[in-house]
């Protein structure tokens, strides 16, 4: 950073002699030097706090702002965002045709005396001497904060969800139809299949953010712009991200870590699924803003994980439970240096037209374009999803326009253009927190009151079923009419295969039950886990023919081939997959190949 008299041999003479004009008016001196004495003598003394005093209350911020920063810098975009206005360095003359820019020397304004361009980064900086004198005499600027306002009223066009609920619910319904094989998605894009589309849907307690007769399009033509699926999307990418699902072959699996999660508390999960979401490499949310091209291009996006540091930084300073319009979340994030790239390179992408659309001309790759999109993908596709967030939106229509090329064809950038506002609930303020403070549900997700009969019949008393529930249901007994259900011994065989808790059910039958359980469904379910467990599957093994049964008996009559392979026929040896290198070494010193 360059002292005063650095940045002022740095100058050219008629800078010079337009600065000096502020603080010794009809001053003659002529030689640069005598410029350079004048000027820093007069900052060095009494004249500063004049010069100070003789700026306009924006100049004055402008100045307070920098000498308070570490970098000792005007940022335009920071300081706008924050008080709504610009700072003005040159002012437009009538006489001012000498220069075709009328960033000129005579055109500078009282800011230029404290401001000085270092060569090194184009936003103006305070020299470092003159900057500590102004600490002295500026106080600190107010921090930026983020306004809070009334919870939206829900409208003909507006919506408003409180997501903490239909989240924790959903969270098992989604798993359970992952163990099922219904949740089939592209590994790659992690978008649903289109055939597990209904199912998914039928699992979400509130149902997507649209319906889908507002969502999709009846006999869409090519041109037709769809908002599409959002939830199925969100949840799909993040169970995956998180390592619960996976897909085996053309049907979805649960793992290992999802089984454990089904018996776990959803809160806790889905602040493990969140925290795993932000770090994650493998989906990147901007991907779904799918009318801009040239993602794809090598370089063209930045780091995820670093987009997505400076959101949670930022969300780390909004108050919890209250109300926040997203478009002054935005410019709070401006106004704190929050700031993030998208791109590396603007130009590499485009709309409509590589070389027209490209957002690298000026005004098109902005803040509000690209930065904001992807804000706005990622509270209503995965924050809310998770149920973090309370949202106010509407249908995306023309709510946040965008003056480019090629989007005359478009109703709207992103199908999440219509989201309002937002409001970190209790669960999202857990999640946040890092799941360190303790946490209870706003209401009890069990909402339905079961009878649990000795028959081992269970019928629904009281309320409706959820989706998750009937599908909790489904997955140990058989409709047998109407809302009532009998536990099955093939059902239940089915259900513990696929990892699912015996106890886990039993305790989802007693928050749903006044009485306690009766011992002859006690007793099935104890039954049904030691009938389930009976038989384990210990590893793979890989079968092999031998010529004849001399030929198999000679291999295992070798001492260092019997305990590496058992006979499964005459002429059939079955060989475990990890011992299959040893096995192959030990029939080669037999003098025996193996094809």
């Amino acid at each position: 950073m360059p002292t005063l008299q650095d940045a002022l041999w740095n100058l050219i003479v008629d800078d010079l002699r337009y600065r000096l004009r502020f603080l010794l008016p009809g001053s003659k001196v002529t030689r640069k030097a005598d410029f350079v004495d004048g000027i820093k003598t007069a900052l060095e003394g009494p004249g500063l706090l004049k010069a100070l005093n003789d700026l306009d209350e924006t100049g004055r911020l402008a100045v307070c702002e920098a000498v308070h920063s570490d970098d000792k810098r005007h940022h335009p975009i920071r300081f706008h965002s924050k008080y709504g206005r610009d700072a003005v360095f040159f002012v437009k003359r009538e006489d001012s045709s000498r220069y075709p820019s009328y960033q000129t020397p005579e055109n500078s304004t009282r800011l230029n005396l404290f401001f000085y361009c270092d060569g090194i980064r184009e936003s103006p900086v305070v020299p470092s001497d003159l900057a500590a004198r102004l600490r002295s005499l500026l106080p600190k600027p107010p921090e930026a904060s983020v306004p809070c306002i009334p919870e939206p009223a829900a409208e003909a066009d507006v919506t408003v969800r409180h997501t903490e609920f239909e989240a924790l619910a959903e969270l098992g319904a989604l798993l359970r139809l992952a163990a099922m094989g219904k949740l089939g998605f592209s590994e790659k894009t992690g978008v649903p299949a289109k055939n597990s589309l209904a199912a998914i849907r039928e699992s979400l307690i509130g149902g997507d953010w649209f319906p889908p007769e507002v969502a999709f399009i009846a006999d869409a033509k090519p041109w037709d712009q769809e908002i599409g699926s959002i939830k199925p999307v969100g949840w799909t990418r993040l169970l995956h991200a998180a390592g619960l699902i996976t897909m085996n072959g053309s049907k979805s699996a649960i793992t290992a870590q999802g089984r454990k999660a089904m018996v776990n508390p959803p809160w806790e999960v889905i602040e493990s699924i969140w925290r795993k979401w932000t770090t994650n490499k493998e989906y990147d949310e901007f991907n779904r803003i799918d009318i801009i091209k040239g993602q794809s291009v090598k370089g063209a996006l930045t780091a995820r994980v670093a987009r997505r540091s400076a959101l949670l930084e930022a969300l780390g300073k909004c108050p919890a439970e209250a109300w926040i319009s997203f478009d002054a979340f935005s410019h709070f994030m401006r106004a704190d240096g929050l700031i993030f790239e998208v791109t590396h390179d603007p130009w590499k992408l485009y709309i409509g037209d590589r070389q027209y659309g490209a957002m690298g001309y000026s005004g098109y790759g902005a803040w509000n374009v690209l930065q904001d999109r992807y804000m706005l993908c990622v509270f209503m596709e995965y924050a809310a999803t998770l149920g973090l967030f309370d949202i106010a939106y509407r249908p995306p229509g023309r709510t946040r326009p965008v003056d480019q090329w090629g989007m005359d064809d478009y109703l709207w950038l992103s199908r999440y253009d219509g989201l309002q506002a937002f409001r970190i609930n209790p669960l999202g303020a857990y999640v946040l927190g890092g799941g360190k403070a303790p946490f209870t549900p706003s209401r009890p997700l069990a909402q339905t009151r079961l009878r649990v009969l000795g028959n081992r019949t269970i019928q629904v008393a009281a309320g409706s079923l959820s989706p998750a529930e009937r599908m909790q249901l489904e997955t140990w007994a058989e409709a047998v009419g109407g809302n009532d259900y009998r536990l099955d011994e093939s059902h239940a065989l089915e259900a513990i295969e696929a990892g699912h808790d015996p106890d886990s059910f039993a305790s989802f039958l007693e928050e749903r039950d006044e009485q306690p359980l009766p011992e002859t469904v006690v007793a099935f379910l104890r039954l049904a886990r030691a009938d389930g467990e009976a038989v384990r599957q210990a590893g793979n093994a890989i079968l092999f023919e031998c010529r004849d049964a001399n030929t198999a008996e000679m291999i295992l009559k070798r001492k260092e081939l019997s305990g590496l392979c058992l006979r499964a026929g005459d002429t059939t040896l079955a060989v475990r997959e990890e011992a299959m290198a040893k096995f192959r070494k030990q029939v080669r010193l037999l003098g025996l190949g193996i094809r």
